[in-house]
């Protein structure tokens, strides 16, 4: 075999992760945020639900065997109808795993 492909590359067999393997070296809030409308404050209601939006975004260093990912969560408090009441949350959170 060459050194260039490693076991498993010639035919594209799936690579397995054992995560008993995997160690979270680092978990760092980023940035955490709250909003509110002057609406909202004036008048606050109880939320009857929550939309939530996740996101992320990852990297890998080869040479250090690590790997990033950064998540993104986005919140907004809403009505019985579904529709906004004024109140939205927003946290990054960064990964750094190995």
């Amino acid at each position: 075999m060459s050194a260039d492909k490693k076991k498993g590359a010639a035919d594209n067999a799936p690579v397995r992760v054992d995560p008993t393997k995997i160690h979270i070296l680092r978990v760092n809030m980023v940035q955490g945020k709250l909003e509110t409308t002057d609406e909202y404050l004036s008048d606050p209601k109880e939320p009857e639900g929550v939309r939530f939006g996740f996101g992320h975004r990852s990297g890998i260093d080869k040479e250090r065997s690590q790997i990033y990912t950064r998540l993104f969560i986005d919140m907004e408090a809403q009505d019985g109808e579904g529709e906004p009441l004024g109140v939205k949350a927003a946290y990054v959170f960064d990964f750094e795993l190995k």
